[in-house]
């Protein structure tokens, strides 16, 4: 198909070889057929489509053929930049730069290219830029402009600027950043803006920089396991304005709004939700699933989307324990959080990525892996955690079922949480409700047997030996409890998530603390159905690991040291501040309260010495002895 769609494209031969022999593509997706055709146009274009329509390569191919033609027709193109490519995150931006290096590598014209984004030193970033101007930059935002405002980059020859999930750039902060890209590179060039949702900050950037584009919706059926891609029939079609699954709309920023309904999620994607209604079965119910999963006996690729890194840290200490005790000992367990080192992100990455025999292959992640990274053929998501917006939620589902395959996504909820569903069905959007015929009373999630076992062991009693076995996960443990609480409180949807309604207690309960952690007196007072342990005192813990337990103490010992500091500061501070306001008294005091003042002084000190001269006559005419006179002084 991709050779007939070369000639119908006018693409260099190049292309669909690499097509056909490093991707082996068959078919082509929606998103790409139309795409690649209005972009080779000389047409700046918009483009909405769902997660996992192969959107990539819809601007890898024109980006290759524009560079492509300009090499034949400019020998000086090897020192010069061309094409870049910016991207919110450095996990999206490592993706593209291997989707580049499969054409560079792969095609008989001679390209280079550099990645630029965070976690590296700019210094070397800046050697090899020196050494080797790229023909083609992919870049977050932030590490283009670092290297930029030291080394001036030069843009002034650039072809193609590509703006990949441009709303979650500008969700990310980044308007600035991008505002001051637009104003360095040439007008005189093509723009791809790629973006789930067209925001008024989406506006302004293609005010901004884009002309005269002109709007692209693929318009998927979910209830079709492979519309996705072009049909025969399709290709038969003559590309217009509209078509059955698309529209191409000019955009005018003056005189158009562009339909910016919620992202549209994949086909072969079943969304479920699952009611917790004592927040204490959480985990329990997070684990029944997992073991039910494994029993099953097949290999799976599971998301598991946390709040915070804490909560992704804990997790990633106490699921392999509770696997080892359930006898569920064939699974990987990787982490993704902003707080691990790029190095570390990369190889826990690459690690959940490959193809694994274990029966569970488990990502745990905050949003950071939400959107932009590509992993193929995840089975399931699960949401544990609310989504902090409609946004969100769809992103995470949006992981699994891509490119025509099928997955699951599973939504923890409690009961007071419900209203999401309602939310998100009036954005068209409909979530199944979990059924689990084995599951009569909540209380038995608690109770797993392990296979090929006759006695169930309760997952709380397990949490709780866990955490009281290791101070360090114990730590966790406390840290998820704080983070989690500030997360909820902060989150968005705060009239679907309402922070007064959560139940405080029985979330300590569910991570098994012996005691409640240091609150604020308004949630203290809201605490309610917790049940501490009066017979161990976290003090107690032990520490499995000495490295750590130093390092803990080594950290404490800082924290009281920094605190002292803060308090003696503070001391300091109150007595200049008094001593400050006495100055200020005695300067502020009139003329008049100062000569009264002196006047008071000299009266007292002459009426001091009217009293003494009495005291003193009497001594000497006998009337007091000289013990009595003494005492009288000191009186004075």
């Amino acid at each position: 198909m991709w050779n007939t769609l070369s000639e119908k494209f006018k693409l260099d031969e190049e292309i669909p070889k690499v097509i056909n022999n490093i991707y082996k593509f068959d078919t082509i997706t929606k998103v790409q057929y139309i795409v690649i055709n209005e972009f080779l146009k000389n047409e700046d274009v918009i483009v909405k489509s769902v997660t996992g329509s192969g959107k990539t390569l819809s601007y890898i191919i024109p980006l290759f053929q524009r560079l492509i033609n300009y090499s034949k027709e400019n020998q000086e193109y090897k020192n010069q930049t061309l094409a870049l490519i910016l991207l919110p995150a450095r996990e999206l931006s490592e993706q593209i730069l291997k989707d580049i290096s499969n054409f560079v590598n792969n095609i008989k014209y001679k390209f280079t290219y550099q990645l630029l984004i965070g976690g590296k030193k700019v210094e070397n970033d800046i050697e090899k830029y020196n050494n080797q101007i790229p023909n083609i930059i992919i870049a977050t935002p932030g590490r283009l402009i670092d290297i930029d405002e030291k080394i001036n980059i030069n843009f002034h020859d650039l072809q193609i600027f590509i703006l990949d999930e441009a709303d979650k750039m500008l969700d990310m902060g980044f308007e600035v950043e991008i505002s001051y890209i637009l104003s360095k590179i040439p007008k005189q060039r093509r723009t791809g803006l790629f973006s789930a949702t067209v925001t008024s900050n989406v506006e302004n950037i293609i005010k901004a920089g884009m002309r005269n584009p002109i709007f692209i919706d693929i318009i998927i059926q979910n209830n079709k396991t492979n519309d996705i891609f072009i049909t025969e029939n399709d290709l038969k079609k003559p590309i217009n304005k509209q078509g059955s699954f698309y529209k191409i709309i000019p955009f005018n920023i003056e005189n158009n709004k562009i339909n910016n309904s919620i992202q549209e999620l994949p086909q072969g994607l079943y969304q479920y939700y699952l009611t917790v209604k004592n927040i204490k079965y959480k985990i329990p119910h997070l684990i029944h699933i997992l073991n039910m999963i494994y029993n099953a006996g097949e290999n799976n690729k599971i998301m598991i989307f946390l709040s915070t890194c804490n909560s992704v840290d804990y997790f990633n200490l106490l699921l392999p324990l509770i696997f080892k005790k359930l006898s569920m000992n064939d699974f990987s367990i990787s982490k993704l959080h902003s707080k691990i080192s790029q190095n570390k992100r990369n190889k826990e990455y690459k690690s959940f990525k490959i193809e694994s025999n274990n029966r569970l292959n488990i990502l745990l992640s905050t949003d950071l892996a939400s959107r932009g990274i590509d992993i193929p053929n995840i089975d399931m998501i699960i949401q544990f955690d609310p989504p902090k917006t409609d946004d969100s939620y769809i992103h995470k589902a949006g992981r699994t079922a891509r490119v025509g395959h099928k997955g699951t996504s599973l939504l923890f909820l409690n009961e007071n949480e419900l209203t999401f569903l309602n939310y998100m069905k009036q954005k068209g959007i409909i979530i199944q409700k979990w059924e689990d015929q084995n599951i009569k009373n909540e209380e038995d999630v608690d109770l797993i047997i392990p296979f090929n076992e006759k006695n169930g062991i309760s997952v709380l009693k397990c949490i709780k030996d866990i955490n009281i076995s290791d101070k360090w996960i114990y730590d966790k443990a406390v840290n998820t409890f704080i983070s989690f609480l500030r997360f909820y409180q902060e989150i968005e949807l705060k009239y679907i998530f309402y922070y007064q309604n959560f139940d405080i207690g029985n979330y300590a309960n569910s991570l098994q603390l012996l005691k409640l952690p240091r609150l604020k007196k308004k949630d203290y007072d809201s605490v309610k159905n917790f049940i501490p342990d009066d017979n161990i005192q976290p003090k107690d813990l032990v520490y499995l690991n000495k490295n750590i337990e130093k390092q803990m103490n080594e950290k404490k010992k800082k924290i009281e040291e920094k605190m002292d500091l803060i308090h003696q500061k503070k001391r300091e501070k109150e007595e200049e501040m008094k001593l400050k306001g006495k100055r200020n008294d005695e300067k502020n005091r009139s003329r008049k309260e100062k000569k009264e003042a002196k006047i008071k002084s000299i009266l007292d000190e002459w009426d001091d010495l009217a009293d003494d001269n009495k005291l003193y006559k009497k001594y000497k005419k006998g009337k007091i002895t000289k013990e009595e006179y003494e005492k009288a002084l000191l009186k004075i």
